[in-house]
């Protein structure tokens, strides 16, 4: 049952990136364990969590934009570190959960990287209607001056940056960083579920289908 609740969150959240696949492509070839976004259900808690979502994306770039008020904004970015595509998207599945959980907008820096899968994110993906995820046109523009960064390194090496997401409230992560970048290609998201403070809001966002 695990193995079903860790495709349906990818399949879902990957169709609200602008990203269309299933998870036969993205998470293993066991048919009895795949999952379709048309197979979940419309889930009215989540759908009110991404109406919000969308607010506070807005609002956080508008806070950014006006010198006054950009230490106010605060940012979870997705950037790539190595891997070919699935690597990648899943990543980027865990990233924006994390960034439902922790209260920050979801920026996305995914260049073009010779040698891997060679196109940027905007090159391959349809971002959805209203929302803007482009890290290096948001954050780095020509008037921008780039901003500090906390980074967070997850991946198979140290198990120190892990401990946020599987124990602490992610609400309350990285204090008042502005810029928090999460350097990955490994999918995470099941560690976020096995966290106390969020496991039950991750189960009625994203129920098991039955």
């Amino acid at each position: 049952m695990a193995g079903v609740w860790n495709k349906c969150c990818v399949a879902f959240i990957i169709s609200l990136l602008g990203v269309h696949a299933s998870t036969a492509e993205l998470g293993g070839s066991d048919d009895s364990e795949s999952c379709s976004v048309d197979e979940i259900p419309k889930n009215a808690i989540f759908e009110k969590k991404l109406e919000s979502y969308r607010k506070l994306h807005h609002h956080m770039l508008n806070l950014y934009s006006k010198p006054s008020t950009r230490s106010k904004a605060r940012f979870l970015v997705f950037r790539i570190c190595c891997g070919e595509l699935g690597n990648r998207l899943l990543g980027l599945t865990s990233t924006f959960l994390l960034a439902l959980l922790s209260g920050r907008a979801l920026l996305i820096d995914w260049p073009a990287v010779e040698g891997f899968s060679g196109d940027a994110y905007g090159d391959l993906f349809e971002p959805p209607d209203g929302l803007d995820f482009n890290f290096s046109r948001l954050l780095l523009g020509p008037s921008r001056v780039p901003p500090k960064a906390t980074l967070v390194e997850l991946n198979n090496g140290r198990p120190e940056p892990y401990l946020p997401i599987l124990c602490g409230n992610l609400s309350e992560a990285w204090g008042e960083a502005g810029v928090v970048i999460v350097s990955t290609n490994q999918y995470y998201a099941a560690a976020m579920r096995a966290n106390r403070f969020h496991a039950g809001q991750l189960d009625s966002w994203f129920p098991p289908p039955r």
